[in-house]
Order: structure tokens, then C-alpha cells, then sequence
């Protein structure tokens, strides 16, 4: 019996607690000294509970506050179309979130977690030109393990490409694969990368109607530096194999030039793309 006059005090208890927390949020309207105007549930003096708030310059929030900052959903609006929805913490977009852009703008929407008002966590992000970038962001800028894909119209006519692999500052850095496809053409590299640029160890493979090639080796700045083994030539025909250094993409140090066959054509010095000595 004392069981259940004590369960039912705790009820009781409760039930009054979320009565006192309700009254105390009255409906109002507020007026701040920089001409903004809030209208909804006002709590010692203060924007706290469901409201709306204008700015002067055309901004508009509908959502939740606490202690006259945006806390918990809510929806902001600028006067030239861009528009987030989601969680908000201390006034700062910080939670699960999406923001569209208006038109003419770099991108068009962002999808996903956001921390400290900058896009942080895991993410898509989709861009003016159709492309499209899924994975972790940091300070709004892809980061860590992410996929990039690219549209028909990018830096090379017509062709499509795929980059998954890691970023650092909405760069290509770290390990990753980059596939490309177009009209008669195309590539893939797998190795490691820097600033956007292939560098250290990889593989590159390449055709180019009815010609094509595979590289294995070190790059430098996007080139081919180090040692290496590059084989190319036609697709369904003879190719040429060279195994040895090379520098800014040509043979250059101690190599080896083999012919279709494997027979050794030339070896020993190379210097920019050149045999010059045994």
C-alpha cells in the first residue's frame, strides 16, 4: 500500500513539475535593439520554448529556444533563399542538420551532422556541377575517408570520375583510387596521395583508344619519379616495357628497355627521356 500512494506522490509529482515548467513559458513578443522581433514563449524576459524570431536584414528562425538562444529544431532562412534545417545548439547548427543553397551558388545541399555552426562528422555534399562528395567533413571541408564523384564536364572533356580514398582539407591526401571514364578513354589509380596530386607509391593504368599502358612505382607532384615499371603500347598488340628510374614522368637514371618479345633493347643511363649511355 505505501508502494503505491508513494509511486502515485511521484506521478503526482511529476505531472505538476511539467505544469509549472509550461506555465512558466508565457507566449510574447519581443523587440531587441537591433530591430529584431521575436513572437512565441517567452520565460524570464527571455525567447524559451517554440518561437519565431525576423531580423532586420530578413533572416527568419522558427523553432526552439532556451534562455534566448536557438536550442533544438529549428528551421533559418536568409532573404536570398539559403535554408537550413535541423538541430541547433547555443544558437550554432550542431546535431543533424541540412542546408540548401540558393542558386548560382558552389554547391546545393549539404546533408548531415554539423558541429560549432561548420559542417563536422559524416556528410553528403552536393555541388552546382552535379557532383557529389559522401563520407567525413571537418570545418565544413571533406576530411578523413570520403568518395567524390564528378560529372560529365569536369576538368577533362566528358569524363566521369570517382575518387574514394582520404582527404585532408578537401584534398585528395593519404591513400585512395581515382577512376575515370570517357569516350574511347580512361583510367585508374590506386596509391597514395598529396595536395590532389599522386605522390609516393601506386599503380596507374590507362587506355586511349586502342593504346594503354600500366605504370607501377613512385610519383612525385602527379609525375612519375623514382623507380618504376612502365609498360605500354596497343591494346591488342606489341608493347614496350621499361623497368628502372625515371623523372618529371621520362626515363632518367639506370634503366632497362625491353621490346615485345622481352629482349633487352637498351640498359644503363637515361636522361630525360633518352638513352645516352651503356
Amino acid at each position: 500500500m505505501k508502494n503505491k500512494i508513494f509511486g502515485t506522490t511521484l506521478i503526482i509529482a511529476a505531472i505538476c513539475a511539467l505544469l509549472c515548467s509550461v506555465a512558466a513559458a508565457e507566449d510574447g513578443t519581443l523587440t531587441y535593439s537591433d530591430g529584431a522581433k521575436y513572437t512565441g514563449q517567452i520565460k524570464d524576459g527571455k525567447a524559451h520554448g517554440e518561437g519565431t524570431k525576423i531580423w532586420s536584414n530578413g533572416r527568419k528562425y522558427v523553432g526552439q529556444w532556451k534562455d534566448d538562444k536557438r536550442n533544438g529544431d529549428g528551421i533559418l532562412t536568409w532573404p536570398d533563399g539559403e535554408k537550413y534545417e535541423g538541430q541547433w545548439n547555443d544558437d550554432k547548427r550542431h546535431g543533424t542538420g541540412t542546408l540548401f543553397w540558393p542558386p548560382k551558388k558552389e554547391y546545393v545541399k549539404y546533408v548531415g551532422q554539423w558541429e560549432d555552426d561548420k559542417r563536422t562528422g559524416k556528410g553528403t555534399l552536393t555541388y552546382a556541377d552535379g557532383s557529389e562528395y559522401a563520407g567525413q567533413l571537418k570545418d565544413s571541408k571533406p576530411h578523413g575517408e570520403g568518395t567524390m564523384t564528378t560529372t560529365c564536364g569536369d576538368v577533362w572533356e566528358c569524363m566521369v570520375t570517382k575518387y574514394t580514398g582520404q582527404w585532408k582539407d578537401a584534398k585528395k591526401h593519404g591513400q585512395g583510387t581515382m577512376r575515370a571514364t570517357g569516350p574511347g578513354y580512361g583510367f585508374e589509380y590506386t596509391g597514395q596521395w598529396k595536395d590532389d596530386k599522386y605522390h609516393g607509391e601506386g599503380k596507374y593504368t590507362w587506355v586511349d583508344h586502342g593504346e594503354g599502358g600500366e605504370y607501377a612505382g613512385q610519383f612525385k607532384d602527379g609525375k612519375r619519379y623514382g623507380q618504376g615499371t612502365l609498360t605500354e603500347g596497343a591494346i591488342d598488340g606489341d608493347k614496350v616495357k621499361y623497368v628502372g628510374q625515371f623523372k618529371d614522368g621520362k626515363y632518367h637514371g639506370t634503366g632497362t628497355l625491353y621490346d615485345a618479345n622481352g629482349k633487352i633493347v637498351q640498359k644503363g643511363t637515361f636522361k630525360d627521356g633518352e638513352f645516352i649511355d651503356k
